[in-house]
């Protein structure tokens, strides 16, 4: 069945907190099964916050494998909304629909009956029935997720990610939803704490006081995988932006990714990665293909790199060769079942292999589902932009960790600062060891 394709890592990470002997097609059909509604009217998709958050939990629930269906006005698109394709919101959803997992994930036809999840954007009135309702709205940098009598018209404006955190904080919803159905299945006692639905969570992504930046100059990607795409997701959607990207990847689209690569059509399969990353309409973004591994016998053929570089690659080895590299800013997102973490390493801070220090060698798929994935770009986007605006990282801020499951549990977001484990001024000076 080419939906169990296509949906394998995210069936993994539900095996963490189910039963060996649940079988898979219980598994498959709580996630093909849950029936979300996604809701606004034409004052809360004014703007391009609200459109960017809307089609991105329309397509974060979509790479779960739900049916969402679309209770919303076919509003003109405002700015930059890749992968999509059609100049309306309705029209762009409809046409890529089949081309994110192999299945039909989005009804615009009139919605009736139960759902699983009603997510509703800013005010916009809702009379229907659902296990679990809740609106969602932005700022600038953060997003939110309130009870469904809490109802704001939407704050956020032209600036995007906040729309996205709060896009990010509904998908998570969603997936919990379809936890929940195999609660006769669950392998723990954690289970309903961590499956429970979230009443309220704030998430920021960066400072309120971080300035928009348009012009994101050169830098370089390693990796052209889930990270990449979520960051590249989050920047394409800048206003005016611009920049010039390497992304270095040899590897190829394939099934398996379409569960929680952000950008992916399903129309794009066998490309290479960082082909199909270099020939999509990112905004300003002029993105260069590299298609090659980064390591140590390809770096002639890749050259020196930018003197920023953002990595998104499991492969921790490899976070280590590139601060070899002595990037003078290096952005690392990462994640590991349910939780996702963000480091940054600059000159005066400890570096990658004080943060990364284990080889962490993973045998076989590695469990993944599209809500964690969007988060770990989402922060590394978000700190990237930072770091274009204000210079110079905060030691207190270096690392970030979180568990989406639970976001309402704010101090998981507390940074914890990174103790020094080798001799950092070899590892960011490129000296021999």
């Amino acid at each position: 069945m080419m939906s169990h394709a296509a949906l394998d890592r995210t069936l993994l990470l539900m095996r963490d907190d189910t039963r060996e002997d649940a079988p898979d097609h219980l598994l498959l059909d709580a996630l093909l099964g849950t029936r979300i509604a996604l809701i606004a009217d034409p004052p809360n998709l004014a703007t391009h916050s609200a459109q960017s958050a809307f089609i991105a939990a329309a397509m974060g629930f979509a790479r779960q494998g739900a049916t969402v269906h679309l209770i919303a006005p076919n509003s003109a698109l405002i700015g930059s909304q890749p992968p999509l394709q059609r100049p309306n919101l309705i029209d762009a959803l409809t046409e890529i629909d089949g081309k994110i997992i192999p299945r039909t994930s989005f009804v615009s036809t009139a919605a009736m009956g139960f759902f699983d999840v009603a997510v509703v954007l800013g005010d916009t009135a809702w009379t229907g029935s659902a296990e679990t309702a809740f609106r969602i709205n932005a700022d600038d940098w953060s997003g939110w997720l309130s009870e469904i009598n809490s109802a704001t018209r939407w704050k956020g404006t032209d600036w995007p990610f906040g729309g996205l955190a709060a896009a990010a904080l509904a998908a998570g919803e969603g997936y919990k939803a379809a936890m929940r159905k195999l609660r006769y299945w669950r392998r723990n006692d954690v289970f309903d704490e961590y499956f429970g639905s979230t009443a309220c969570a704030r998430v920021e992504l960066v400072p309120a006081s971080t300035p928009h930046v348009g012009n994101l100059g050169t830098f370089d990607f390693i990796s052209g995988g889930a990270i990449t795409h979520a960051t590249l997701f989050a920047l394409a959607r800048i206003p005016g932006v611009g920049g010039e990207i390497r992304i270095i990847e040899d590897d190829t689209n394939n099934m398996s990714n379409a569960n929680r690569y952000a950008l992916l059509r399903l129309d794009r399969l066998h490309l290479l990665k960082a082909t199909d990353l270099a020939t999509q309409g990112l905004g300003g973004l002029k993105v260069s293909p590299v298609t090659c591994r980064y390591e140590e016998m390809n770096l002639l053929q890749i050259g020196p790199l930018a003197p920023t570089v953002l990595v998104g690659v499991d492969h921790i080895p490899t976070r280590w060769e590139v601060q070899r590299a002595s990037p003078s800013w290096l952005g690392i997102g990462a994640t590991s079942h349910y939780s996702t973490m963000f480091t940054a390493h600059q000159g005066h801070l400890p570096c990658a292999k004080c943060a990364h220090p284990i080889d962490d060698v993973g045998v076989g798929q590695i469990p993944t589902v599209s809500f964690v994935s969007l988060w770990a770009g989402l922060f590394l986007a978000a700190r990237y932009v930072r770091i274009v605006a204000c210079g110079e990282e905060n030691p207190d801020q270096q690392q970030i960790w979180f568990c989406p499951l639970r976001p309402e549990e704010r101090p998981q977001l507390s940074p914890v600062p990174i103790h020094r484990k080798c001799i950092c001024q070899h590892a960011v000076l490129g000296l021999p060891k």
